[in-house]
């Protein structure tokens, strides 16, 4: 059976430290490649499978664009983004559905609650419960289902691996990891999600961040990387990690369930992060500091992001301790 890396295989890339004892532990792996594409650093096994889970959302909005799919600003953010379900994200995933001659009930995620508070209070306001526009996958849903109607492709079918919509999607992430798909599962939200490598993955985001100043890059994919610089709320939503990170830093940053974390600076420096117990908590603080560890980026300016989105470990109301670099990570800073 096919599976990821196992604990041997992995480094110790955190832990968490309360009143001076180490209550837990995060072990993973993670890769760091220059501009280049070569291997810059790697701690663990980069090159044993992982499901890179909702970090595949740039490639699969950049397969539904080359299906024909009209996004344009904000709603490139939106599909390419895992949104918390803002009244703004859900406005855009409706008019994009709209431009689709179709609605809400087409969308083949779950219903969800909304991540942003206001988004929930309104939904139980006006009694509408739960809803699939605010479930934090439907703009790459939207995007889909768009594609469908533009080529008269099954719409029903849409999640599908052999739809064509799903086999465009294949098609752009092994040219862009430049790997064949090991493996294919089903995500949260439905969609299929293809196991790659870390390594495969950031190269893929190193193509991505790049092709706005390549003049041989992908037209769409150029769109892709400046669309989610330039709406960075609507990728993630207001004040979240990731949409800090691209605010302050103008990096591409793009999370995945289950540990997974994938960051790319305009000169295609990335890095590629799978936390192996799942746990994303430190998947931000690595990541930046391999890159900042590499030249990539500005420590100072590192710093101040991360004490913005790394929150100290408090008890009794008082800050009692921290997420810190497991010694894998913090050998990179000397």
């Amino acid at each position: 059976m096919i599976q990821t890396f196992r604990a041997d295989d992995a480094v110790e890339l955190a832990v968490l430290e309360r009143s001076g004892f180490v209550e837990s532990r995060h072990l993973g792996a993670a890769v760091v490649l220059a501009g280049d594409g070569s291997v810059v650093t790697r701690l663990g096994a980069v090159d044993s499978p992982i499901y890179p889970r909702s970090s595949l959302k740039p490639f699969q909005a950049l397969a539904a664009m080359q299906s024909g799919v009209p996004l344009r600003g904000v709603q490139v953010a939106v599909a390419a983004g895992s949104h918390s379900g803002s009244l703004e994200h859900m406005d855009v995933v409706s008019g994009m559905l709209k431009a689709a001659g179709l609605g809400e009930k087409h969308l083949g995620c779950p219903a969800a609650w909304p991540g942003d508070p206001d988004a929930r209070a309104w939904l139980v306001r006006t009694d509408r419960g739960k809803s699939k526009l605010a479930m934090n996958c439907s703009g790459k849903h939207a995007a889909f289902l768009w594609a469908c109607t533009e080529n008269g492709w099954d719409v029903a079918g849409y999640l599908e691996p052999n739809h064509p919509m799903q086999r465009a999607v294949r098609t752009v992430v092994e040219e862009y990891t430049q790997e064949r798909v090991q493996h294919t599962g089903v995500d949260g939200c439905g969609a299929p999600v293809m196991a790659v490598t870390l390594t495969g993955l950031a190269r893929a985001f190193t193509a991505l961040a790049k092709a706005p100043s390549d003049k041989h890059a992908n037209a769409r994919a150029a769109t892709i990387a400046t669309s989610m610089l330039d709406y960075p709320w609507a990728v993630e939503g207001r004040g979240r990690p990731n949409t800090v990170v691209m605010e302050d830093l103008g990096v591409i940053a793009k999370l995945g369930a289950e540990g997974v974390l994938v960051m790319a600076a305009p000169t295609g420096a990335s890095v590629a992060v799978k936390v192996l117990d799942g746990n994303g908590r430190a998947a931000t603080l690595v990541a930046l500091t391999m890159l900042a560890a590499a030249g990539a980026l500005d420590v100072p300016e590192v710093a101040a992001v991360l004490s913005k989105v790394v929150p100290p470990v408090t008890g009794g109301g008082r800050v009692v301790g921290s997420l810190r670099l497991g010694s894998a990570v913090s050998a990179l800073l000397d």
